[in-house]
């Protein structure tokens, strides 16, 4: 331990984002990760170790913030100046949440100094995965994504007992390394391993539930920047009904097309009368049985004398309008079902908290085919097939959200359908991050995923988070696989992120120990 204190924090503070970079996804270094706060803990106890804890909250803003850049800069394709907000924003609330453990570190070192740190981070993840300006990207939980024979038991727990593992596992090391002891080293041993053989154990004992049920994925490989939404939207149904034919069978039940598939505005009382519409569903002339699921741009009318929701647009005297990104359920015969897109990506799609800031709603984030801060279903719509397949569609950004996820579920999901547009971020890291977070829901669910991108990642996974096949990237594909619909449901969706709640009254704890004598 002593000749690590001769290190400078600076290096602890570049080395630490260095290390968290190198053990995230894509890269399947996760079995690392569960020692990713070791050099900023390390850093920190240089610093008080000479005097100078108080300059920590320096170092590891640096740290965050070249942690941030790394992981995220791909952000800057979609909007340079989104980039820059998101990654300055997320610096500064992650330092914040690590000046809660400085905060309690300058009084009392040991037991409650570390509660305090997992404490605050766990409640720092929490917060970021419910409040209005939501960007849980970099929740540590996430980063063991590509290594889904690890987190088997992220079926009980969420990504939030990934992110308590990482906090306790680094903790036990620094604890270690002040105190070699043989108990110290048994019970880091055992917080870090137990994890990972019961993750073994339950992945090589999982049986795959339900019955198998024959889906058809799009991937038209339209280019939001160039082509999506200036080419003739009839054209782009032409394109995906002979993309859908060269797989279709009798057999097949679902037909699942990406995230606003159908481009170009229509008001949802009159959808079926659109022309781009009508192509897409002469296949059931063909296919008289098939569902269809795809992404579309929405809008409906509003009449009220005042604005009626937060994000209704105010279009002429008494009249209103809200504009939406939707997944719509197609089956012959039927009427189209709508699902609003809820968990919307601040700054393109919504300004946070509109209803006190809606004059902010003139400096949202433009991208092609945005129409400013979008309306939201009330609740999770499940898309209930006449085949048995009832779908959560989560669109793009949802599908990073475990408890909101769950919430399909219990509404009678069996299947778990991701629809995105994943090329706003070239071929970065961005989709690939996307990908693997999504599978993350696969486990914590235990429901397979058919998953149709724009331009990928169009893929299968099973309910252990793997992938069963999978199409290209950046090429326009077809793929033929199969789903089940499992029924059963799991603690963690029943419970939701209850680790977060957890970790929030830890903290106020922890706070009010500060502020205790220090006898006590």
């Amino acid at each position: 331990m002593n000749q690590l204190m001769k290190i400078p924090a600076l290096v602890w503070s570049i080395f630490g984002a260095l290390f968290l970079w190198l053990c995230w996804p894509p890269f399947a270094t996760g079995f690392l990760l569960p020692f990713g706060f070791v050099p900023w803990l390390l850093l920190v106890e240089r610093l008080a170790k000479i005097g100078k804890i108080h300059r920590a909250k320096w170092y590891l803003m640096l740290g965050v913030f070249i942690w941030n850049f790394l992981c995220t800069w791909w952000v800057w394709y979609a909007s340079p100046e989104g980039a820059v907000f998101m990654l300055c924003a997320n610096t500064l609330l992650m330092t914040m949440f690590w000046g809660f453990y400085l905060w309690a570190r300058r009084k009392r070192e040991g037991v409650w100094a570390y509660l305090t740190l997992i404490g605050s981070w766990i409640t720092f993840e929490f917060m970021h995965l419910n409040w209005d300006g939501n960007f849980p990207w970099l929740n540590l939980g996430n980063g063991f994504s590509a290594n889904p024979k690890l987190i088997q038991w992220y079926e009980f727990t969420g990504t939030l007992g990934g992110s308590l593992w990482v906090l306790t596992c680094s903790i036990l090391v620094l604890v270690v390394l002040k105190n070699r002891s043989r108990r110290n080293t048994i019970i880091l041993s055992f917080c870090y391993f137990l994890p990972i053989l019961l993750s073994l154990y339950m992945y090589g004992t999982y049986q795959e539930k339900g019955e198998q049920k024959e889906v058809v994925i799009i991937q038209p490989n339209l280019d939001p920047y160039k082509e999506k939404f200036n080419i003739n939207a009839v054209d782009i149904s032409n394109l995906m009904v002979d993309l859908a034919k060269e797989k279709l069978t009798d057999s097949t039940k679902l037909l699942l097309l990406p995230e606003t598939a159908l481009p170009g505005w229509m008001v949802e009382t009159h959808i079926t009368n659109q022309r781009k519409v009508r192509v897409l569903l002469d296949i059931f002339h063909d296919y008289p049985n098939l569902s269809i699921v795809t992404g579309a741009e929405t809008y409906e009318y509003l009449y009220a004398d005042k604005r009626p929701t937060p994000t209704a647009k105010h279009e002429e005297k008494d009249v209103y309008y809200d504009a939406y990104n939707t997944a719509i359920l197609f089956e012959r015969h039927k009427k189209p079902i709508l699902y609003h897109k809820s968990k919307l990506v601040p700054g393109p799609e919504k300004v946070p908290y509109i209803g006190l800031f809606h004059f902010l709603e003139n400096f949202h984030i433009s991208i092609p085919g945005s129409a400013g801060s979008l309306g939201i279903s009330k609740e999770p719509i499940v898309l209930k097939t006449k085949n048995g397949i009832s779908l959560a569609p989560l669109i793009c950004y949802e599908s990073v959200f475990g408890e909101y996820t769950g919430e399909f579920v219990q509404k009678g999901a069996n299947v778990l359908a991701i629809i995105t547009n994943d090329a706003w971020w070239a071929s970065s890291n961005g989709h690939k991050h996307h990908f693997l977070y999504g599978a993350v829901r696969a486990i914590e669910t235990r429901k397979d995923i058919a998953r149709s991108g724009n331009t990928g990642i169009s893929a299968f996974i099973n309910q252990k988070g793997e992938v069963r096949d999978r199409g290209p990237w950046w090429e326009p594909y077809t793929l033929k696989g199969f789903v089940r619909t499992n029924e059963t449901v799991t603690l963690y969706v029943l419970l939701g992120d209850y680790l977060g709640w957890a970790g929030l009254i830890l903290l106020m704890v922890c706070i009010v120990k500060r502020f205790l004598p220090k006898s006590s």
